[in-house]
């Protein structure tokens, strides 16, 4: 995959997962929701008193035209007194599973007390601790509220009273909440009520929830955010590698262009270093280089007083001078210097990937070993040079006419030395 293709996937896969995000949590909060009504004309009803446990309390269930209506005459004869109306949701055991909402809303109106307290219970049914004939032993999820409460109360706040737990001795795993099979429903007064007559009028009770939990949609979420972010890192990875791979390939490539460049020069028959011809051959090269920012700097040498060793002592010594000069240069210079037999007694250096103090020192150690040689006929050789940089966008041509310049002028400053010209 493309740098290019990359990012745009990225910027397509980013823009996914935020609208997906967004659109299912504006989802979840406007149209996944889901509501459960029971109501007396889909549910049978019974009235439960404290009657049954010889208290004094009546209570009688009427229809209206809302709904059902619950008058109760209370009688504190009871230690705990109550009055309920109870909508039965299943006799056989298998009832609604009411864990999948959230809150509850009990429409109703009340007359009788200043500020009663009220009592709600979903009764559960489980083979664990249901005893079949015993209604009492279905487990009793118990809420107790005040009228201003009765919109939308959280489930969460249910619990389950401890004389169910005490009575039938349950262990402490079935003490929690459980609604997840309810087979009745009860809404009433309790033990706070004040005697008298009481009357609950009861439209409905409305569960309400989502179709689907909160925490599985935030699972998924995030789920597709880390799916995101692992395609995100790893195909990054993979880029950065292959950045990485393509860098070193064009060092390699770059190194591999040097290298054939001292192959492609072919040696001096006399001397074993480069000869004119190649050196004009890789002038482009040495060009191309400098475009490319790297360092090319050029030194022209000629021997002093060459002309004098071949009169004095013959054309064969002379040759041997030549050829015990190139053997110094190449033990004095590193492998970033290019040296080419110009012409005659005339060498052309190139240097190669190195600055300026860098190239001045190494010809300083050719100066140095040419001066502790060990000439024939105990000659002292000397060279004259004239030193330049090739700039990024000059021929190379030029950069020797100007080396050429120097190397006359160090001639006629009196030979043995190095002039640097720009």
């Amino acid at each position: 995959m493309s740098d290019k293709a990359f990012r745009q996937l990225n910027i397509f896969l980013s823009v996914f997962c935020l609208a997906v995000t967004l659109l299912s949590l504006i989802s979840f909060r406007t149209i996944m929701d889901k509501n459960y009504i029971i109501t007396p004309d889909r549910y049978p009803t019974l009235v439960n008193t404290d009657r049954d446990h010889d208290g004094g309390t009546i209570g009688s269930l009427h229809n209206s035209k809302d709904g059902i209506e619950l008058q109760c005459n209370f009688k504190r004869t009871y230690s705990a007194p109550f009055c309920e109306i109870e909508f039965v949701i299943s006799t056989e055991g298998k009832g609604l599973d009411l864990s999948t909402y959230d809150s509850v809303t009990i429409n109703m109106d009340y007359q009788g007390q200043e500020n009663p307290r009220f009592r709600f219970y979903i009764r559960n049914y489980d083979e664990n601790y249901s005893v079949q004939g015993d209604a009492m032993s279905n487990k009793f999820n118990r809420l107790d509220f005040s009228l201003p409460d009765i919109g939308n109360i959280d489930l969460d706040y249910f619990n389950v009273p401890l004389w169910w737990i005490d009575y039938y001795n349950h262990p402490i795993t079935n003490s929690a909440v459980d609604i997840t099979n309810a087979v009745s429903v009860e809404l009433g007064l309790g033990a706070s009520t004040l005697d008298g007559h009481h009357k609950l009028a009861v439209k409905s009770i409305l569960f309400h929830g989502k179709t689907m939990d909160r925490v599985v949609l935030g699972k998924m979420l995030i789920g597709l955010w880390v799916m995101y972010a692992l395609y995100y890192i790893s195909c990054a990875l993979y880029i950065a590698k292959r950045a990485k791979n393509v860098a070193a390939e064009q060092r390699h490539l770059l190194t591999q262009e040097i290298e054939e460049l001292k192959v492609k020069a072919t040696t001096d028959p006399l001397t074993g270093c480069r000869n004119r011809t190649e050196a004009l051959d890789t002038f482009y090269d040495f060009e191309r280089l400098a475009q490319q920012g790297k360092s090319i700097h050029i030194a022209l040498f000629d021997l002093d007083h060459f002309k004098q060793v071949n009169d004095q002592y013959g054309h064969e010594v002379g040759d041997q001078v030549l050829i015990q000069f190139v053997a110094t240069a190449a033990d004095s210079l590193g492998e970033h210097y290019l040296l080419y037999r110009w012409g005659g007694e005339e060498f052309l250096l190139v240097c190669i990937d190195q600055n300026t103090l860098q190239c001045n020192e190494s010809i300083t150690n050719l100066y140095d070993a040419l001066e502790q040689s060990d000439w024939p006929f105990k000659l002292a050789i000397t060279a004259s040079a004239g030193f330049t940089q090739l700039t990024q966008n000059e021929s190379i041509r030029s950069a020797i006419k100007r080396a050429d310049q120097a190397l006359y002028q160090a001639k006629d400053n009196g030979r043995n030395q190095v002039v640097t010209s720009y």
